[in-house]
Protein backbone atom coordinates (compact mmCIF):
# COMPACT_ATOMS: atom_id res chain seq x y z
CA UNK A 1 0.00 0.00 0.00
CA UNK A 2 2.82 2.57 0.69
CA UNK A 3 4.68 1.78 -2.23
CA UNK A 4 1.00 2.76 -4.23
CA UNK A 5 1.13 5.60 -1.88
CA UNK A 6 4.58 6.48 -3.17
CA UNK A 7 4.30 5.80 -6.71
CA UNK A 8 1.26 7.89 -6.75
CA UNK A 9 2.70 10.92 -4.87
CA UNK A 10 5.73 10.83 -7.77
CA UNK A 11 3.23 11.04 -10.71
CA UNK A 12 1.82 14.03 -9.25
CA UNK A 13 4.36 15.69 -7.67
CA UNK A 14 3.61 15.36 -4.18
CA UNK A 15 6.82 13.59 -2.87
CA UNK A 16 8.00 15.51 0.14
CA UNK A 17 8.82 14.03 2.94
CA UNK A 18 6.71 15.50 5.40
CA UNK A 19 3.74 15.25 3.18
CA UNK A 20 3.78 11.72 2.61
CA UNK A 21 4.26 10.88 6.10
CA UNK A 22 1.05 12.38 6.93
CA UNK A 23 -0.36 11.13 3.71
CA UNK A 24 0.63 7.77 4.91
CA UNK A 25 -0.20 7.86 8.82
CA UNK A 26 -3.64 9.03 7.68
CA UNK A 27 -4.57 6.33 5.40
CA UNK A 28 -3.40 3.96 8.12
CA UNK A 29 -5.16 5.61 10.59
CA UNK A 30 -8.59 4.86 8.71
CA UNK A 31 -7.84 1.18 7.56
CA UNK A 32 -7.20 0.22 10.96
CA UNK A 33 -9.90 2.36 12.49
CA UNK A 34 -12.42 1.14 10.05
CA UNK A 35 -11.75 -2.69 10.77
CA UNK A 36 -14.21 -3.81 13.15
CA UNK A 37 -14.19 -7.14 14.78
CA UNK A 38 -17.09 -8.66 14.14
CA UNK A 39 -19.30 -9.83 17.89
CA UNK A 40 -18.91 -13.30 18.34
CA UNK A 41 -21.02 -14.84 21.31
CA UNK A 42 -19.84 -18.03 23.33
CA UNK A 43 -22.19 -19.89 25.48
CA UNK A 44 -20.98 -19.96 29.04
CA UNK A 45 -19.00 -22.53 30.63
CA UNK A 46 -22.08 -24.25 33.24
CA UNK A 47 -20.57 -27.24 34.45
CA UNK A 48 -17.31 -29.20 35.61
CA UNK A 49 -16.64 -31.29 32.38
CA UNK A 50 -16.84 -27.73 30.26
CA UNK A 51 -13.84 -26.13 32.70
CA UNK A 52 -12.15 -29.55 32.63
CA UNK A 53 -11.94 -29.32 28.61
CA UNK A 54 -10.85 -25.69 28.89
CA UNK A 55 -8.48 -26.65 31.09
CA UNK A 56 -6.98 -29.07 28.65
CA UNK A 57 -7.54 -26.31 25.64
CA UNK A 58 -5.69 -24.11 27.40
CA UNK A 59 -2.59 -26.84 28.30
CA UNK A 60 -2.83 -27.84 24.82
CA UNK A 61 -2.56 -24.30 23.47
CA UNK A 62 0.89 -23.36 21.29
CA UNK A 63 1.42 -19.84 22.78
CA UNK A 64 3.79 -18.32 24.93
CA UNK A 65 4.60 -19.31 28.14
CA UNK A 66 3.03 -15.80 29.72
CA UNK A 67 0.41 -16.34 27.20
CA UNK A 68 -0.63 -19.70 28.76
CA UNK A 69 0.56 -18.50 32.41
CA UNK A 70 -2.40 -15.34 31.51
CA UNK A 71 -5.17 -17.92 30.78
CA UNK A 72 -4.83 -19.92 33.47
CA UNK A 73 -4.74 -17.57 35.98
CA UNK A 74 -7.85 -16.52 34.03
CA UNK A 75 -9.69 -19.89 34.13
CA UNK A 76 -8.38 -20.02 38.05
CA UNK A 77 -9.24 -16.64 39.18
CA UNK A 78 -12.49 -15.98 36.63
CA UNK A 79 -10.67 -12.62 36.35
CA UNK A 80 -11.71 -10.69 33.15
CA UNK A 81 -8.70 -9.85 30.44
CA UNK A 82 -8.00 -6.16 31.93
CA UNK A 83 -7.33 -7.48 35.06
CA UNK A 84 -4.92 -9.67 34.35
CA UNK A 85 -2.94 -7.38 32.42
CA UNK A 86 -3.41 -4.58 34.97
CA UNK A 87 -2.66 -7.59 37.57
CA UNK A 88 0.86 -6.76 39.70
CA UNK A 89 2.93 -9.27 42.03
CA UNK A 90 2.16 -7.28 44.73
CA UNK A 91 -1.18 -7.36 44.62
CA UNK A 92 -1.32 -11.86 44.58
CA UNK A 93 -1.51 -13.23 48.16
CA UNK A 94 -0.30 -16.76 48.49
CA UNK A 95 -1.86 -18.99 50.57
CA UNK A 96 -0.30 -20.60 53.70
Amino acid sequence: MVEHIEKIADQTGYKKGWLLQNLVKSLAYKVITDITPADIHRAAITDEAGVGRLYVSICEYDGGPTLTAALKLMLLTMCRPGEVRHMKRSGLRRRQ
